[in-house]
């Protein structure tokens, strides 16, 4: 007649069962977590892109001077919520010069970056130059010349428990370049 050893498992061999499933189950909570990072980046990286084309749609269609280009020179450290626009453009029942317009929609594109961008910064600015092929990465100074295209400069907190001095150091994440139209 047979034993009872025989008929059931041992209480090691339960216990290495339960420990190859346990493994497993880290390992897919590791790799669904892994892929909600990458699925965020991808989404912050395509608002990015929305936003900088956005902003060079309105670039583009606001009347302004080479000269007196307001929005050449923007640098935007999300901080918070800007303040509201005080004046609108929009509508039938409003008026804006090229000026006030260009102001309208820079506010408006802050209010979007902040709201849509974790720890978001911008700068937009003639850059002959803005990959740095020795660090790698796309840099925040402006190599300016006469003929340099436009650059939208975004970045964003590549994770939510950033500090603030983290955020501040972060590099261009997005960089959009427009060519100057001929003159």
């Amino acid at each position: 007649m047979a034993t009872s050893a025989e008929n059931g498992f041992s209480l090691i061999e339960v216990l290495v069962s339960i420990f190859i499933l346990a493994v497993g189950v880290v390992g897919a909570a590791a790799m669904q977590l892994s892929a909600l990072r990458t699925a965020q980046q991808s989404a912050f990286q395509t608002t990015a892109a929305h936003l900088a084309l956005e902003m060079a749609e309105a670039m583009l269609a606001t009347p302004v001077g080479a000269h007196a280009n307001p929005y050449l020179g923007l640098d935007y450290q999300a901080t918070g919520h800007p303040a509201a626009a005080t004046h609108h453009c929009y509508g039938k029942d409003t008026a804006c010069d090229a000026k006030e317009l260009a102001g309208f929609e820079i506010q408006n594109f802050l209010e979007r970056l902040t709201r849509e961008l974790p720890d978001a910064r911008v700068r937009i600015c003639q850059d002959a130059q803005p990959w740095d092929e020795a660090a790698r990465q796309y840099r925040w100074d402006c190599r300016h010349s006469s003929n340099a295209a436009i650059a939208i400069k975004l970045a964003w907190a590549r994770q939510e428990s950033a500090t603030h001095s983290e955020a501040m150091n972060i590099k261009p994440l997005f960089v959009l370049m427009l060519a100057l139209p001929a003159k």
